[in-house]
């Protein structure tokens, strides 16, 4: 689905435009002091609207008497990016009186919405570098603050807060190993909403490359299971002893600290399980069973 703006406040409207009578000036009786009120001229008052930095962002005359259609400002320009991941934009008036019978001025309240990179994806190190990367653990959420028109003891408006989990929203680039590890064992991956083209985040990843492949075949079977398993009956029992070097390098499958019978069991398990889904990875089945670094 596509991710709307940061804010979807208010929509575009007509420009101010008065909608009740003009009321004229009652004259009373004039002293030679006095000079004449014309009386075919309206009495009107200037609402100043100032946006939530405190700047004049649009003046509008009003007539003595009228009713104010706040709806007729048109609030839809009140908006500002503060950084990349910060938007604010218009919420309400601090006051919107019905009419006004001298020059009044209200201010803007602000909505501020802050999308961040709460957590990031728990797995970061590959064993394979086909297949996808995966977003366990990814957390994205916008945070909404808006004023309201009550002050707390120091004058400042009061806020409201809430929270959304937007990270149903997000996907990370690149987001296949084959793209990640194309040139290098090493690669920064990317946190986008979906529609957006600016990064909230980013983070390392890395490939460890031949786990499990202790007899330098290209691949997982039983051949190195037996070997595994044959080193962890000798080591430490045959005097003598001489392990393998890639089995020492590449045998902790479980990444437990130890070369043993638990890892030529994962090996021969994973063997099998991908004699019948070949598309399965050594990332896939540790995942599966809870091992995965």
């Amino acid at each position: 689905m596509k991710i709307k703006p940061l804010i979807a406040l208010l929509t575009a409207s007509a420009m101010w435009t008065a909608s009740a009578p003009m009321q004229t000036l009652a004259l009373g009786k004039l002293t030679s002091n006095v000079s004449q009120t014309d009386p075919q001229k309206p009495v009107t008052y200037t609402l100043t609207c100032l946006d939530f930095n405190g700047n004049v962002f649009t003046k509008v005359t009003v007539s003595k008497n009228e009713i104010i259609d706040y709806s007729k400002i048109d609030t839809s320009t009140m908006k500002e990016h503060v950084d990349v991941n910060t938007e604010r934009a218009f919420a309400a008036w601090d006051k919107t009186p019905m009419t006004i019978t001298q020059n009044t001025t209200i201010k803007a309240l602000s909505r501020t919405a802050v999308i961040s990179l709460k957590q990031y994806p728990t797995i970061k190190t590959y064993l394979a570098d086909k297949g996808k990367i995966f977003s366990n653990g990814l957390k994205v959420v916008i945070t909404i603050t808006t004023q309201t028109n009550t002050l707390d003891k120091d004058g400042k408006y009061k806020e409201t807060v809430s929270a959304t989990d937007i990270t149903s929203t997000c996907t990370i680039q690149p987001n296949t190993l084959d793209d990640a590890f194309k040139n290098s064992d090493k690669a920064t991956i990317s946190v986008y909403p979906i529609g957006q083209n600016k990064s909230i985040g980013s983070y390392e990843i890395n490939y460890v490359p031949n786990i499990g492949d202790v007899d330098d075949s290209g691949d997982i079977d039983g051949s190195d299971a037996g070997l595994i398993l044959s080193h962890y009956a000798n080591n430490g029992s045959v005097e003598g002893y001489v392990p393998n070097e890639l089995v020492v390098k590449n045998g902790d499958i479980n990444f437990d600290g130890s070369v043993d019978g638990s890892d030529a069991s994962l090996a021969l398990s994973f063997y099998a399980l991908r004699s019948n889904n070949p598309d399965m990875t050594l990332d896939t089945f540790l995942i599966d069973c809870g091992l995965h670094p």
